[in-house]
């Protein structure tokens, strides 16, 4: 806290005595707490009160208010009294009374006399019967009782003594009650000078100094969330001036702020450089980043005295996006890399002012709230390099080196520049030299990847990785970059980030030629050559690098999953004459170029049920990554001396536990291959077959493999080899499963298409996949033996059938039906079986496309029944028309349905997600206790195109509707009780002419003469039956039922809310009335009210008809 700031609090009379007791003054205000009362219902605040005192000075005292010295007046005038009578009378009389006069003359209300009175002066004055503070009171504080003071031996020192302890609480007193004055009329004057912001003499720069003085105020009396209040005011204000500048409501005011920056300082914590920031901005002269820096600089010193880092640095963030924002929406001239300078300095200064919380914050916390900036302070640095030149690989250009000289000379040196660790000597160092750079930026980054990680930020950590990665790849440093590379890389390929995979397994790949590893280099090369996410350009160069690196004469061994080569389907051909056995191979060349190759070999298997080559290599993967089983065994030491036993555990195999596992493991190879002729491999259960001389292309590749004296069984490909001069590359195959046997019966499995099930009426796409070989490649024919199903097949694969299933049943009804189709094969022995012909028969659910449901609306007395009816099929529009609806119970109802649908010959179209409604209105004299059972039907067909054919589907369904009729008519409406005009009120009385679905309209309209003179108004509740009611004994009997008005926010209800409606038996009708007052304007709903029958049970839905449950009241607050 500066001196300067501290309020004004002068002193006259005897100054030597002042002097004395000076110091212990000033402690004793600041020893504790004040409670400030403030005015307008402001909340009690504890202050910490302290005073600069100063010689008392006529001419320096204020003659009228002035809201720009707040913080330079006098908030209270002392004058201290050490004499006796004589002295008084004879000196300081005179001068009390001037001095008194002079503040009387200003009508300055805020000083106290103190009057010292000591030990041996209390018996003088007892003879005397007077004493100084008598007549100082009698003469200056008849009126004002509490300006004169006694202090009695202020020489003891003891703050906490009575004399001390009255004294000081009244300067206290008196020092709230100023703050309370002056605040009130600085607040006034404030507030005006803001309101005047739209006039063309006003400046932010004035406004934004007049109210920093409030915030300086509150901080010196530590009142520090006011203080970042202020700020926090400045800052909106500032930022709207910003935005309404740049969609054209320009202020001159804001001009100067878009011109050309001379410096590009950050934010700065040091007292002189905001000291020189706030000079600049009273003397109207600030640049953008000036004024945003000195007024962030302010708001970190009130978060830093309120001790919140975390909003601190949250704040940080927003307040570097903000500006930057600014400066973009200004067009502020700045060179390139001026605003990442900028930033730079700013996240290093805010980052030393975060390292004075670390000593008693947990590192944990420290990194969770420094994060941010650590991310954005590297990320700027990387830009920084870049734009200068300064990154490995690369020797800055005449126009670099003109730009940082361009961008040192808008650093200043900072406040010690002789320190290393000054911001500014920093980011001059690390512009002016590319190895201080590099080695910075190494420093930077591994230390936010350490932040990031520690706070469990692993994403972004491993991304700032990949950077670092590339960072090292231009340093010529790939041992170092290779850890990175395949962190990321495991991140990526498990988070499906194909194009950061892509780029990633590139990057590898280069990084490993640079090592000289060969069989690593090419895998990644092919990872990236055949992966489709990746650009042409670059698989073709991918491919390129491995085609080069084959005529190397290298020998590499690579094995892959199946990147570069992928198993589709294997069928077997077995010829009976010769003894062998024809593998008919589809694979698919994942390489963008065609490869030829030297040789290309199968390893075959035995195949187990159930189990893959996938789940075989994921399981021996797991075993691989797993630790060895420890085996312990006992021990016993007997020592001689002592005759004392020590036990343990001994591990038995610490060879297996530390032995290092090769993690380019390349599994079960292929060996012993010659051309076109199988050899036998280690395993009797297992297969080789060869092609020797042959190319691969793009995309899919027929092959055929010769098996000379076959095993029967099941088997299946588990390894496919590629020699390529120099190269072989083993590709593990998940599938590829094949059975060479005897003739069984073929297996037929009927997959649905697009539909998830089969729908009458309409076309179905359907699969039928065939699981034997057995056929020589012959389909089955396909046929029905119903003669409403229509099924036309065609072929797509060797294994797959594709036919159109069609049921063509002209009646439909909700429920789903089992229909037939038969597969028909005509099946070749191999061995031993004769031809014969084999059917297999599948039945096929079919369901309804359609499905409806119902629903009963009423209109006063009238009922309208309407069916809703929705689309089952995805992707295939539905064409109705005839919708019909009939009662199809006998009885004596005389229940009649008038439809509100339209011409008979109408069509609709259903489409997918959507519905259709139809609508009938009912008519009956009779009354109606029960369901009424409903028969519904429509026709239907699928729309094809815009033409349509007579080929209709009927659709029909029973519907039992429950319809209750109309008893009660309640209609709701206000009558004011204040004078207005008239209630306007209309109704549609007519039935016929009135909407089905719209109750009366009643609109009300009140228009108090004040909205001070609101008062109540009445809401009448009218209730009237619609039916006969039970007779009664006597006359005057009623019908009673209660009723509840619900609460309503936006009205006040007088009275009971609840109580007994009494229905007269001769009239049919019932009124309550119920007093309101409106709580706020506009157009309100009344209240709602809630009938129960006389055994307190709630009224069916559609029993009783609320005429005015769509009724407003307009209220409104100004003269008619």
């Amino acid at each position: 806290m500066a001196t300067d700031d501290r309020p004004l609090i002068t002193c006259a009379g005897n100054q030597s005595l002042f002097a004395s007791v000076h110091p212990h003054i000033v402690d004793a205000l600041a020893l504790q707490k004040t409670e400030w009362q403030r005015s307008y219902g402001r909340p009690v605040r504890k202050v910490r009160l302290c005073g600069h005192f100063v010689p008392f000075d006529v001419h320096q005292l204020p003659r009228k208010f002035d809201e720009n010295r707040l913080l330079k007046d006098p908030v209270l005038h002392l004058y201290w009294i050490d004499c006796d009578i004589e002295t008084y009378k004879r000196k300081v009389h005179d001068d009390l009374f001037m001095w008194w006069s002079a503040l009387r003359a200003l009508s300055i209300p805020d000083w106290l006399i103190i009057v010292v009175e000591h030990e041996e002066n209390k018996v003088k004055n007892k003879i005397l019967r007077t004493s100084v503070f008598d007549k100082v009171k009698s003469e200056f504080g008849s009126r004002s009782s509490n300006r004169c003071i006694i202090f009695s031996d202020p020489t003891r020192n003891d703050l906490k003594s009575e004399a001390w302890t009255s004294v000081i609480s009244r300067v206290k007193e008196l020092m709230l009650a100023s703050f309370s004055r002056t605040i009130s009329k600085f607040e006034d004057a404030m507030r005006l000078e803001r309101e005047r912001r739209i006039q063309p003499d006003w400046t932010f720069a004035k406004y934004f100094m007049l109210q920093e003085s409030l915030a300086k105020f509150y901080n010196v009396i530590e009142l520090y969330e006011d203080a970042l209040v202020q700020y926090d005011e400045l800052d909106a204000l500032f930022a709207q001036f910003v935005v309404n500048h740049s969609v054209g409501d320009k202020a001159d005011w804001l001009l100067p702020y878009g011109e050309l920056a001379s410096g590009w300082e950050g934010v700065s914590m040091s007292t002189d450089v905001n000291l020189y920031r706030r000079m600049l901005i009273s003397e109207g002269k600030p640049s953008l980043l000036d004024l945003r820096n000195y007024m962030f600089s302010s708001q970190c010193d009130l978060l830093i005295q309120l001790e919140r880092p975390s909003e601190l640095t949250d704040r940080s963030l927003k307040f570097i996006h903000n500006t930057i924002h600014e400066l973009r929406l200004l067009e502020v001239d700045m060179p390139p890399g001026a605003v990442s300078c900028w930033v730079f300095l700013t996240c290093k200064e805010l980052l030393s002012v975060c390292e004075t919380f670390k000593e008693y914050l947990d590192i944990e916390i420290y990194s969770i709230y420094t994060s941010h900036l650590w991310t954005c302070l590297q990320s700027v640095t990387y830009k920084l390099g870049c734009l200068c030149g300064l990154m490995p690989g690369s020797s800055p250009t005449s126009q670099e080196l003109h730009s940082v000289v361009q961008l040192i000379s808008g650093i200043s040196n900072g406040s010690n520049y002789n320190n290393a660790l000054t911001p500014q000597h920093r980011l001059k160092r690390v512009l002016s030299s590319s190895q201080e750079f590099c080695s910075y930026y190494v420093e930077l980054t591994e230390m936010t990847i350490c932040t990031l990680k520690y706070i469990k930020h692993t994403r972004m950590a491993k991304v700032l990785g990949l950077q670092l990665a590339k960072f090292y790849m231009a340093s010529k440093k790939p041992q170092q970059a290779e850890p990175f590379l395949l962190s990321c890389l495991q991140l990526f390929t498990n988070d499906q980030w194909t194009s950061l995979e892509v780029d990633t397994w590139n990057q590898l790949a280069l990084c490993e030629q640079m090592m000289g590893h060969s069989s690593a280099y090419v895998r990644a090369s092919l990872k990236v050559a055949s992966h489709s996410r990746a650009s042409s350009d670059l698989r073709v160069s991918c491919m390129q690098r491995i085609t080069d690196f084959a005529l190397s004469n290298k020998e590499v061994v690579v094995v892959v999953e199946d990147c570069a080569l992928s198993l589709l389907s294997v069928s077997v051909q077995n010829d009976s004459q010769s003894n062998a056995a024809t593998l008919q191979v589809q694979v698919e060349f994942k390489l963008p170029v065609s490869l030829e190759y030297d040789t290309l070999s199968l390893l075959i298997k035995p195949h187990v049920p159930g189990e893959t080559n996938s789940d075989k290599s994921k399981s021996s993967q797991k075993g691989r990554s797993s630790f060895a089983a420890v085996q312990l065994a006992p021990f016993y030491d007997r020592k001689q001396e002592d005759g004392s036993v020590s036990v343990g555990l001994d591990c038995v195999n610490p060879h297996s536990l530390l032995t290092h596992k090769d993690s380019h493991n390349t599994g079960h190879m292929i060996r012993n291959l010659s051309k076109n002729k199988v050899e036998q491999t280690d395993s009797e259960q297992e297969m080789v077959a060869s092609i020797c001389s042959g190319s691969l292309n793009p995309g899919r590749n027929k092959l055929t493999f010769l098996l000379q004296e076959p095993r029967m069984g099941e088997f299946r490909v588990h390894q496919i080899r590629l020699q390529k001069s120099s190269i072989d590359l083993y590709s593990n195959v998940p599938g590829g499963a094949f059975s060479i046997r005897t003739s069984t019966p073929p297996k037929v499995k009927v997959e649905f298409g697009d539909q998830p099930i089969c729908f009458l009426g309409m076309t179905n796409s359907l699969t039928a996949q065939v699981s034997s070989e057995d056929v020589d490649g012959k389909l089955p024919s396909v046929t029905s033996s119903q003669a409403d199903v229509s099924v036309h097949s065609s072929t797509e694969s060797p294994t797959t059938l594709r036919f159109q299933f069609q049921p063509t049943t002209k009646s439909i009804t909700p429920s789903s039906q089992l229909l037939p189709v038969k597969f028909s094969f005509e099946s070749t022995p191999h061995y031993t079986l004769p031809a014969e012909t084999l059917l297999i028969s599948q039945t096929i659910e079919c369901c309804c496309p359609i499905e409806i449901s119902s629903k009963v609306y009423t209109a006063r007395e009238q009922k309208f029944i309407q069916i809703a009816v929705f689309s089952l099929v995805e992707g295939q529009d539905i064409s109705i028309r005839h919708p019909s609806l009939e009662v199809t119970q006998q009885s004596d109802c005389g229940l009649e349905f008038t439809s509100l649908n339209g011409p008979d010959n109408a069509l609709w179209t259903l489409k997918q997600s959507s519905q259709l409604s139809f609508l009938w209105r009912l008519k009956t004299d009779a009354v109606i206790t029960d369901s009424v059972k409903c028969s519904f039907s429509l026709q239907f067909q699928e729309k094809m195109d815009e033409t349509l054919t007579d080929d209709f589907y009927t659709f029909s369904t029973e519907v039992s509707i429950d319809i209750v009729l109309t008893q009660f008519i309640m209609t709701r409406y206000i009558k004011s009780g204040i004078p207005m005009s008239p209630l306007s009120i209309s109704r549609q009385t007519s039935t016929e002419q009135a909407s089905p679905f719209s109750p009366d309209t009643l609109s009300s309209e009140l228009k108090p003469n004040t909205w001070q003179a609101l008062c109540e108004c009445e809401m009448v509740v009218e209730l009237k039956s619609c039916t006969d009611l039970q007779p009664y004994e006597g006359e005057g009997h009623s019908q009673q039922m209660s009723y509840e008005i619900r609460s309503d926010p936006n009205w006040a209800i007088s009275g009971s809310k609840h109580g007994l409606l009494e229905l007269d038996s001769h009239t049919l009708c019932s009124t309550i009335s119920v007093r309101l007052m409106p709580l706020t304007n506009g157009f309100l709903c009344m209240p709602e009210v809630k009938l129960r029958n006389a055994n307190d049970e709630e009224f069916l839905p559609g029993q009783v008809y609320d005429n005015s449950k769509l009724s407003q009241v307009f209220i409104s607050n100004n003269e008619s």
